[in-house]
């Protein structure tokens, strides 16, 4: 499976995402402003924490306390696990400041510095 992440913010913020299979933190992705990466990972259920910040304090701490953390949700009810097909592409476009008709809404809930980090 191929999972695009693609950010659209001020060129002076920065982005991580924790991408999660089960309770297995399985990639992290790192975009600087705008852009987006690739990865490839199995068919399976992920859960993706992410954070913004504009000091990078390097994988151990992402970008401290003060900073913004999310889990992103994929329905109305809050759900945090997204089921994600083997053979398939996906992309999630983030921070953008125009919607796409033809997309699925995706959600955030904000979390703590501390369970970002887990």
């Amino acid at each position: 499976m191929e999972l695009t992440i693609e950010v659209n913010q001020s060129e002076d913020v920065a982005y991580l995402a924790r991408i999660y299979k089960g309770t297995k933190l399985v990639s992290c992705v790192f975009i600087g402003g705008t852009g987006k990466v690739t990865v490839q990972l199995p068919g399976g259920v992920y859960m993706i924490k992410d954070g913004t910040g504009r000091h990078w304090y390097g994988v151990q701490e992402a970008f401290g306390k003060y900073a913004s953390y999310e889990i992103m949700t994929f329905d109305d009810e809050g759900t945090q696990k997204v089921p994600l097909e083997a053979n398939h592409g996906y992309i999630l476009t983030v921070n953008v400041t125009q919607s796409d008709a033809a997309g699925d809404i995706v959600g955030a809930e904000d979390t703590s510095w501390e369970e970002f980090m887990e």
